[in-house]
């Protein structure tokens, strides 16, 4: 094989492992009418390149959530639209199956609420949603 082609096979190799937006620790809290909402969904996506990048998380019995990006901790830095639900991903398995009631309202699940995440990462990400 001529020394070029593995060259730039052992480069090519390499670049792959090396690419990609670098992720920073992004982390808040979700209440609903000023109490803790446990089982929320959020999925963060970035408004402007890495779209592959979406980093998603649930929140525990005190509202808090952590984000991650598959099985990396955290999400890449800049503005993201953000989606809140309490529907299970994948609980709407066919159009005869009834979807569950969700308990965010639909204006928290459309996409337009946005958040910033830092360059240098924040555990404040949080989210105060109204029912009314």
């Amino acid at each position: 094989m001529p020394m070029r082609l593995i060259a730039a096979l052992t480069f090519t190799i390499l670049a792959i492992g090396c690419g990609g937006p670098t992720l920073v620790p992004a982390a808040g809290t979700v209440t609903l009418d000023e109490k803790p909402l446990a089982g929320a969904y959020i999925t963060f996506e970035p408004v402007q390149g890495a779209g592959e990048l979406v980093s998603t998380g649930v929140t525990n019995e005190a509202g808090e959530y952590t984000l991650s990006c598959g099985d990396e901790p955290g999400a890449v830095p800049g503005m993201h639209r953000v989606i809140l639900t309490t529907v299970a991903p994948g609980s709407h398995t066919d159009e005869l199956s009834v979807l569950p009631q969700d308990r965010i309202p639909p204006r928290y699940q459309d996409g337009s609420l946005t958040h910033e995440v830092p360059e240098e990462g924040t555990d404040s990400a949080d989210f105060e949603l109204r029912s009314r």
